[in-house]
């Protein structure tokens, strides 16, 4: 597998990109629809209605958790705070 976008500007792939390519397979792969939009705006709408907004890319990942009924593991306190 090839990735478009490299943070360094080094030939050879970082271990993370070695980690991703032998264990892809071990995930699913959710992808962005309709109703993942809806998740995403009634999440930004009920944490702005409690005072703790967080940033888009926080609400994303939830509405992917919420829609496919899937816990989300992340170290950022935004998508944690979403779920």
């Amino acid at each position: 597998m090839s990735w478009p976008c490299r943070r360094s500007l080094s030939a050879s792939p970082s271990p993370y990109e070695d980690w991703l390519n032998a264990n892809l397979g071990l995930f699913d792969l959710l992808v962005v629809g309709r109703e993942t939009a809806r998740c995403y705006a009634e999440i930004r709408r009920e944490l702005k209605a409690a005072g703790r907004p967080v940033p888009s890319n926080d609400a994303w990942i939830a509405a992917l958790g919420r829609e496919h009924r899937r816990p989300v593991v992340s170290r950022s306190r935004g998508v944690v705070g979403a779920c």
